[in-house]
């Protein structure tokens, strides 16, 4: 079942029962009508009572109701594909039409009632299926018009006329259906954009704009995810350049994002396959490594240190910048995310006071 299949067998059901709240106020309607001609003008009716009753109540109440009663077992049948049952439901109602408009072929009002099936149509979004049921009411319209002129409307003389009539209210049904579809369409293309564009900037605000990092927030999101799953042993490092403020100072912010972005760059290549990176701010960095433990966490930043030690920046080329960071680890399931970060932090810290471009876990000489 496709993602509109719960809908549509929602629909399904709501038509038959539809159709049997119409086949039954349709019967009481006869009923009453019946007695008044009968008792009130009983010149009206050329038959007498008992053939009268079977032709124009029995008869057409029995041939909706089993209409009705075949809808509603088609629709919960199993062996049926769903494309199918939409039309069974529609095809009930447009029965019932046919049935009201033929047995009381005298009111030509009945005829145009065999327009609504076409709107119906709209509901299911085929411009097929509405086609199709276009043409079965224009048929339907046709016999139930024959079906007048040998009946109840022999002598009228503004049968044919009430037919074209019927005929073009039809077509005009189905050309305002098609525009329907099309203005529905367009609405939904509207929607569609709009949900596009609203994802797009939900998942930028992940991202931190200059490194494309996750962003602060992120991190905390993705670290209360990786608690809550229990990824243990769960490791946080947490990475601060050293002596960032001098780099901005001496030669300028944007050799300072130079710095910022090859850091993102390094942590991403060699950290991305066993955590998440991130840009917590400033020249701060978080990483969070799922079912690590603080040592193997430790051991990959350390090489990401002497790498990042080693590098030759531009406008840098006789000296060299660095990093410290600190890590943490849980395997609490009651960790705070924020706790577990502090930490991580102090760690950092740690390690700038004892000399920086060094590594220290939480813990360890601390």
């Amino acid at each position: 079942m496709d993602k509109f299949g719960t809908l549509y067998e929602k629909w399904r059901k709501s038509f038959i029962q539809i159709a049997f709240f119409i086949t039954s106020v349709n019967l009481v309607i006869e009923i009453v009508m019946s007695y008044l001609l009968m008792v009130k003008y009983p010149g009206m009716i050329k038959l007498d009572s008992v053939p009268y009753l079977l032709l124009y109540i029995v008869l057409p109440s029995s041939l909706n109701f089993a209409i009705c009663m075949f809808g509603k077992l088609k629709i919960e049948s199993d062996h049926i594909s769903e494309q199918s049952k939409n039309y069974i439901s529609v095809l009930t109602l447009t029965g019932i039409c046919f049935v009201m408009s033929s047995a009381h072929n005298v009111y030509a009002v009945l005829s145009c009632s065999l327009c609504f099936p076409v709107y119906i149509t709209i509901m299911f979004s085929d411009k097929k299926m509405t086609r199709n049921i276009t043409v079965i009411s224009f048929f339907l319209i046709c016999i139930s018009t024959y079906f007048g002129s040998i009946d109840g409307r022999a002598d009228d003389k503004l049968l044919y006329v009430d037919l074209f009539i019927t005929l073009d209210l039809l077509i005009s049904s189905y050309f305002i259906a098609r525009y329907l579809f099309r203005l529905e369409y367009e609405k939904n293309m509207l929607i569609k954009e709009s949900f596009i564009k609203q994802s797009q900037l939900e998942e930028q605000l992940k991202y931190d704009p200059l490194t494309n990092l996750y962003n602060m927030s992120t991190f905390f999101n993705l670290l209360s995810m990786a608690i809550e799953k229990e990824q243990f042993p769960l490791a946080v490092a947490v990475i601060d350049i050293d002596n960032f403020k001098r780099v901005n100072d001496t030669w300028g912010h944007d050799n300072g994002n130079i710095v910022l972005i090859y850091l993102s760059q390094l942590l991403r290549a060699h950290c991305s396959a066993m955590g998440q990176v991130c840009r917590y701010g400033g020249e701060e960095f978080s990483i969070i490594f799922p079912n690590k433990s603080s040592k193997e966490a430790k051991l990959l930043v350390e090489d990401i240190q002497r790498i990042f030690e080693n590098h030759q920046f531009e406008f840098f080329e006789n000296g060299s910048i660095t990093f410290s960071c600190g890590i943490a680890e849980t395997s609490q399931s009651e960790c705070k995310p924020r706790d577990l970060f502090h930490i991580a932090d102090q760690a950092m810290y740690q390690a700038k006071s004892t000399g920086k471009n060094k590594t220290v876990i939480y813990g360890d000489g601390m």
